[in-house]
């Protein structure tokens, strides 16, 4: 099975709005795909600041990583 985190398309591969195109709009879907990009995008900025709140060791990054491309590839499937 593929990972989750990699079936994200990187940013320089497709907009936005390609993305938000891929299957029919609502505003429900709209808001969870807002809500993902918006985790992403944090957690890019942020990542290191808050594993470091969470007190969570930095070599468990990448588990961190692959638990919220789960629960992200959740939220915005139906």
């Amino acid at each position: 099975m593929q990972d989750v985190a990699q079936q994200w398309p990187a940013a320089d591969q497709r907009t936005i709005a390609v993305v938000r195109a891929m299957q029919p709009r609502t505003e429900e879907r709209d808001l969870r795909l807002l809500v993902a990009l918006t985790v992403i995008y944090g957690w890019s900025l942020f990542g290191t600041e808050m594993l470091s709140a969470f007190e969570v060791p930095r070599a468990q990054r990448p588990e961190v990583q692959r638990n919220l491309a789960v629960l992200l590839g959740e939220l915005v499937q139906d």
